[in-house]
């Protein structure tokens, strides 16, 4: 009898209890649901589960309100689409005051004792409008150019900005970023031979959590989310075989990323570059040879990424690392430029992650969710667990470049990323009660078949 090929050897790393006998071929399970039926399931149920999310968020969007940051993506769309820079100043303030009054006047229908009847939504819409006709504050240009080099978010709002209006538009491209990115999650979860419960399973945590919620707002961080998790799938391929798909969505997500954020565009590359180096240089069988084999083109692809997003934003006097410090550290530039900003940096993390430290000790989930991620990332599939990792590291490094309490949910948002890969994958194992091989080749998302046990 023939010796076992490469695709159906178990997998030492993730193989527990006695080696399969190898008189005897491995078998493949039938697809849950079986043939047609079940691959037509695991492709309508994330379809149904983005459907019913989206008609929570018709319910819910009337306490969607617009941001600081939203207020200048949205100028930056109109005069895209052709508007003077004051009509588009005019017309963002216009949306973010109308915002603004409308959440203050349910806001008083909710208070037991309103602080006056006579202040209504008209005298607040026109307060605002009259503080900010100027442009929301601030409005120093140095300020005003750190989000003028992000031309990625305004430019894939525009379509539905044209279409519906500023606030309406900002909504629906938040809606959509967030289905696609929950789509993402279960594409990835299939790929790495996750059940349809798992992905599905993945997909509702996605929607559910922290992560989800900033996806969906009127932010450039769900843009970000959205080109983070298809570089993870992009890597996930390229590692697996798929070269020429994998490289080719890998790079687009690093670009249209860079296009959004382009530091984070950098330390997304940085980040799966060292994981690649992680894989490539790990124990002969840890990864699996097919992986390791495909670690050597994605640290080059990851590598070469970074090298030109930083020599792009050098070139091009991009507001860099420095620039982002003072920032901070002038209270958006409205005092005096500091002469320490790094050492300031550092010393404020000192105290932001021990702050951290104490308010996860408090409020627990997350660091729960983390252990148990890791535990089945580290039974199931260690090659995805280390993607998630680099994932990860984008949210602990923004956070750390950023320490500002008040922004922290926002900021390591991405740290959601080993739970919403990793739960799922615990789900499978606890149903299975046994570890399964990691895949030694993509499965197809449809979900016609099971990685072979």
């Amino acid at each position: 009898m023939s010796a076992p090929t490469a695709a159906e050897a178990p997998d030492p790393l993730v193989h527990i209890g006695p080696p399969p006998m190898r008189s005897a071929p491995p078998q493949t399970p039938p697809a849950v649901g079986g043939g047609r039926t079940g691959a037509r399931r695991a492709i309508a149920v994330p379809l149904l589960v983005a459907l019913v999310f989206a008609a929570l968020q018709v319910v819910a969007h009337p306490n969607w309100t617009l941001a600081n940051d939203s207020y200048r993506y949205a100028r930056q769309s109109l005069e895209i689409l052709g508007a003077s820079p004051a009509e588009a100043r005019q017309q963002a303030v216009r949306a973010y005051c109308a915002d603004r009054a409308a959440q203050r006047k349910r806001s008083r229908a909710l208070d037991p004792v309103p602080a006056g009847s006579h202040a209504g939504r008209n005298t607040g819409l026109r307060t605002c409008l009259r503080t900010n006709a100027g442009g929301l504050a601030p409005t120093d240009p140095r300020y005003e150019r750190i989000f003028e080099t992000r031309p990625g978010y305004p430019l894939l709002i525009s379509p539905a900005v044209a279409l519906i209006g500023v606030a309406r538009g900002m909504w629906l491209t938040g809606l959509l970023l967030a289905i696609g990115a929950s789509l993402l999650v279960v594409a990835v979860l299939r790929q790495v031979g996750g059940s349809p419960t798992a992905a599905v399973a993945g997909q509702l945590l996605f929607l559910s959590s922290r992560l989800g919620w900033w996806t969906a707002q009127p932010l450039a961080e769900g843009a970000v989310t959205v080109g983070v998790l298809a570089a993870l799938l992009g890597a996930w391929w390229l590692l697996h075989g798929r070269r020429p798909a994998g490289a080719g969505l890998l790079l687009a997500a690093l670009g249209a990323t860079a296009l959004v954020k382009y530091s984070a565009a950098l330390t997304l590359a940085c980040a799966l570059a060292l994981a690649a180096a992680c894989l490539l240089f790990a124990r002969p069988g840890r990864p699996p040879a097919a992986a390791r084999t495909g670690a050597v083109p994605l640290a080059a692809l990851a590598g070469a990424s970074a090298a030109l997003i930083a020599v792009g934003a050098s070139a091009l006097r991009l507001p860099d690392a420095a620039e982002s410090l003072q920032d901070t550290f002038s209270r958006n530039f409205h005092r005096a430029l500091v002469t320490d900003p790094w050492q300031r940096l550092l010393g404020l993390d000192v105290h932001y992650w021990a702050q951290w430290l104490r308010d996860q000790a408090a409020q627990p989930l997350l660091p729960v969710l983390l252990c148990l991620a890791g535990w089945a990332l580290l039974r199931r599939c260690r090659v995805l667990g280390v993607l998630a990792a680099a994932a990860a590291a984008v949210g602990v490094a923004t956070a750390a470049a950023h320490p500002l309490v008040s922004q922290q949910d926002r900021l390591w948002a991405l740290l959601w990323v080993p739970v919403v890969l990793g739960v799922p994958l615990a789900v499978d194992l606890l149903r299975s009660g046994r570890v399964v091989p990691e895949p030694a080749a993509p499965t197809a998302v449809s979900g016609a078949a099971l990685p072979r046990r």
